[in-house]
């Protein structure tokens, strides 16, 4: 998933403790998105580079994906 996609999403490993735990007030959906190529845990997607006749891995400007979750 591309960066942007990524920072929408809600991060397992944020903790934002305060008078209802790690929810907002409304006991809706917990705090703490993504971070992206901001978080220690974020890897970057390795994509064939197709220009070549010797195939050759480099690494993605765009798409990448949580360490700690897995590829989705």
């Amino acid at each position: 998933m591309t960066e942007a996609e990524a920072k929408k999403k809600w991060c397992f490993e944020s903790r934002c403790a305060g008078d209802h735990g790690n929810r907002d007030a409304d006991g809706g959906r917990p705090k703490g998105n993504c971070l992206g190529s901001g978080c220690m845990a974020w890897r970057w997607v390795w994509v064939r580079n197709r220009g070549d006749s010797i195939p050759e891995f480099v690494q993605s400007e765009t798409d990448g994906f949580c360490g700690r979750a897995g590829k989705l």
